[in-house]
């Protein structure tokens, strides 16, 4: 990399006395222009053209760093240019290389080659991307639409992440505002599914209570799954030690944004089922483990960024608490169930006098009290039990006697 200094890069104010009225009311004009540009896509887009023009470039491509990587916000070329390096490679074909983070540590103008050059973007002294030009002819006046490029991009950039951030707030309440409505199990599971999927940019979820967590796994013999088919038996989650030591014991997410190359343990179920990347919560209430929120994606090139995983956090803390409650409701309900069922089975049996519509009583009365699908009567005669009374639930609610 060759470093422009000293008399080949003026100073702001030098550049600046020596531009003409028609340089200086297009500079005017430029930075008005970004007062007036709404949306980080239209500022950068409207740099990368008012550069373009100013520096006499072929191409001219605007970085930003995001969370220390350099992404491309903005591409402008010359009629008949297709952002071309001499052999028909493209801008996006050339990843950011140590030039590139020398040019925004020293925050100073850099030459790649002969006809490629890096201006750093620079607000509030702190570089926050790099202009990137091809063959440009007047590289001494880029600085002077630098400045302003970079404050219009930074608040831009803190205006957009606001926006987000306020829709991401609204978007919790919500969600938190439709499972709080409801005491159903079913209901809480299925609104976590989809706001999972649709509010974190991925298009399947499926989310696993445990039935029993023990030493080095948790299992969870249930799944509940939206916009993704389970193979036929795979209805059964059994967690691998290494997932069980981040989801259960530390509490922290999985994230895995290459699904097809990697090798770890936790690749494999998302790899049989076609994802390319994934997102494990882990759901719990009152300091213990409720179960894990999967959600996945099928598109190529999507990346799980650290917003989504936060986002998915603050939805998996909402959701573990609605999970808890309609959980202790349901477990309240099938008591109260139970208590008028009994209390109902004692009056028959209070109003019965004859020994074989009291077995009836009884046995109906077990069969709703337990849940079963059929339960007998024995007597002990001798040193035996002998069957008296038996009765099955077939079909839904018709009933019979069982086959002795």
């Amino acid at each position: 990399m060759r470093e422009t200094r000293g008399s080949e890069n003026p100073t702001a104010l030098e550049s600046l006395m020596g531009l003409d009225d028609d340089a200086l009311s297009t500079l005017w004009g430029f930075t008005r222009n970004l007062t007036q540009a709404r949306g980080l896509n239209a500022v950068a887009q409207l740099i990368a053209r008012a550069v373009l023009e100013v520096s006499r470039a072929k191409s001219v491509r605007v970085m930003l760093l995001d969370e220390a990587i350099l992404e491309t916000v903005s591409v402008a070329n010359q009629p008949g240019v297709s952002s071309v390096l001499g052999s028909g490679l493209g801008f996006e074909t050339f990843k950011p290389t140590p030039d590139y983070a020398r040019s925004l540590e020293r925050k100073e103008v850099a030459a790649l080659g002969v006809d490629r050059q890096l201006v750093p973007l620079i607000a509030r002294d702190k570089a926050i991307g790099l202009l990137e030009l091809l063959g440009a002819s007047e590289i001494g006046r880029v600085a002077l639409y630098a400045t302003p490029a970079a404050l219009a991009l930074e608040g831009a950039r803190l205006s957009a992440e606001r926006l987000r951030a306020m829709r991401e707030s609204k978007a919790i309440a919500e969600f938190s505002r439709a499972i709080g409505e409801t005491l159903s199990l079913e209901a809480v599971l299925k609104h976590t599914l989809e706001f999972a999927a649709r509010t974190l940019g991925l298009e399947r979820s499926m989310l696993g209570l445990y039935s029993d967590v023990l030493e080095t796994t948790a299992i969870a013999n249930k799944l509940y799954t939206h916009n993704l088919e389970l193979p036929d038996g795979d209805d059964t989650l059994k967690m691998s030690p290494e997932s069980f030591e981040r989801l259960v014991v530390r509490g922290q997410p999985i994230v895995l944004n290459d699904v097809k190359t990697s090798l770890r343990s936790f690749a494999a179920s998302p790899r049989d089922l076609g994802a390319e990347c994934f997102l494990m919560v882990p759901l719990s209430a009152r300091g213990g483990p409720l179960g894990v929120l999967y959600v996945d994606s099928t598109r190529s090139g999507l990346e799980i960024t650290e917003r989504t995983v936060a986002l998915a956090q603050a939805m998996a803390e909402v959701a573990s608490l609605a999970i808890e409650n309609a959980q202790l409701y349901a477990a309240e309900s099938q008591k109260r169930a139970a208590a008028e069922a009994l209390r109902e089975v004692t009056l028959n049996l209070s109003a019965s006098l004859n020994v074989s519509d009291t077995l009836q009583t009884i046995l109906i009365g077990a069969n709703e009290l337990l849940g079963a699908s059929g339960c007998a009567v024995f007597e002990r005669v001798q040193n035996k039990l002998e069957a008296r009374a038996s009765r099955c639930v077939r079909s839904g609610s018709s009933t019979s006697r069982c086959r002795q």
